[in-house]
């Protein structure tokens, strides 16, 4: 396979994402290349990390944490973080869905949709303490494997947009660390 890298200059992907018009640029080049689902992917992944903090049931996203803008997240919390996966899954890991994400492996998948299958939402609120966090916990990084996946398929679109035209055209503000 043809390795593409990083135009010379480029900034990482994690500061294009910060950036709102590089974002945008990047979103156009994804369709384009017909892979936006990755980046609408990662959007909900994180957006579902993150609700458990704003749920109050965990105090941290736990491992795994790509750079994407929640904001393009398309699904919303459930009745309960199990119903939310469920969601996630139906969008983007089954096969019928118009946002089919290629970019996970088959058994990255299927690992994915044999954890999935064993969840009970109803042990969300049958569960307490330590134990409901430790099922919490395991919730919360259902997707991380395939998410890595997805990010890594993501970088690869991102060296290959650095090379573009759009690319060229757009400036994306390089944070400096404050001494």
């Amino acid at each position: 396979a043809l390795k593409v890298s990083l135009a010379a200059g480029t900034p990482p992907i994690s500061l294009a994402l910060h950036d709102r018009k590089a974002t945008m640029e990047f979103l156009q080049h994804l369709i384009r290349e017909i892979s936006v689902e990755n980046m609408f992917f990662l959007a909900d992944v994180m957006a579902y990390k993150q609700s458990f903090v704003s749920q109050g049931k965990l105090r941290s996203l736990g491992e795994g944490e790509w750079p994407v803008n929640t904001k393009l997240a398309r699904l919303l919390y459930r009745r309960t973080f199990t119903h939310y996966a469920w969601a996630i899954s139906k969008t983007y890991i089954d096969g019928s869905s118009s946002l089919y994400v290629t970019a996970i492996s088959e058994e990255v998948r299927a690992k994915l949709v044999v954890k999935l299958e064993e969840l009970d939402p109803t042990s969300e609120q049958s569960l307490t303490g330590t134990q409901l966090v430790a099922l919490l916990q395991d919730v919360q990084a259902v997707f991380n494997e395939a998410a890595e996946e997805v990010y890594g398929a993501l970088q690869k679109s991102y060296a290959r947009f650095s090379h573009t035209a759009q690319f060229a055209n757009i400036t994306i503000k390089r944070q400096i660390p404050l001494r």
